[in-house]
């Protein structure tokens, strides 16, 4: 099967899955908040896949890392501040306009990726980790009056998926553009794009709620 036909199919099968995310509401545990250690975890294994907006971000950040310099630290950076943010949560939640944030997180990682902006530099890795927190923070509303066990099994699991899934799409850009069937500013302006309709579908969410 050729690259092109592929890429399609991983484009097609990555719409169809996405459709069905806003059903979950950023929840697998049908609003109820994780008891055990295993609920935790699964709980934080699904919260960044389940949500479009926070995939498509992570996602981003994958395609961030395969163009940056020092790839590592661009994802480190981010899911230290959703770790972070998470906490936040728990100490003090129900900030305004937490999901807003969010949707202007997602614009601003759009432009970034579309301006091509150096993207590995300390201050932009702390622009990253902002990001994170404030994805973190919203993260945090489905584990709110956990025990320690879960929120603690919550925590690695949503930072595992995420750092799994940014490595393995950096991974994937770079052999992509190594083999010369991606060009690297073609990964920038697709995943700028997924940024700006997650952004979209976030706001009318947020109007809508």
């Amino acid at each position: 099967m050729k690259n092109t036909q592929i890429t399609r199919l991983a484009v097609a099968a990555l719409v169809v899955t996405m459709s069905s995310f806003p059903a979950f509401a950023h929840h697998m545990m049908d609003g109820e908040v994780p008891k055990t250690l295993m609920q935790g975890l699964l709980s934080g294994l699904a919260h960044p896949v389940i949500g479009l907006d926070h995939l498509a971000f992570v996602a981003a950040i994958g395609v961030v890392a395969a163009l940056a310099a020092r790839p590592v630290a661009i994802p480190l950076s981010f899911i230290v501040g959703t770790a972070l943010g998470c906490l936040a949560y728990v100490a003090r939640p129900g900030l305004p306009f937490a999901e807003l944030a969010v949707v202007a997180s997602l614009v601003l990682g759009a432009a970034w990726l579309f301006l091509r902006r150096p993207l590995d530099t300390g201050a932009h890795l702390a622009v990253i980790a902002l990001c994170g927190l404030v994805h973190g923070y919203a993260y945090g509303e489905s584990i709110l009056g956990a025990e320690m066990a879960p929120l603690g099994s919550y925590i690695v699991g949503f930072l595992a998926v995420q750092f799994g899934i940014a490595a393995a799409i950096a991974a994937g850009v770079r052999r992509l553009a190594d083999a010369e069937v991606m060009r690297e500013r073609t990964a920038a302006y697709g995943a700028a794009a997924a940024l700006l309709a997650a952004a979209t579908f976030g706001a009318m969410s947020t109007m809508l709620a």
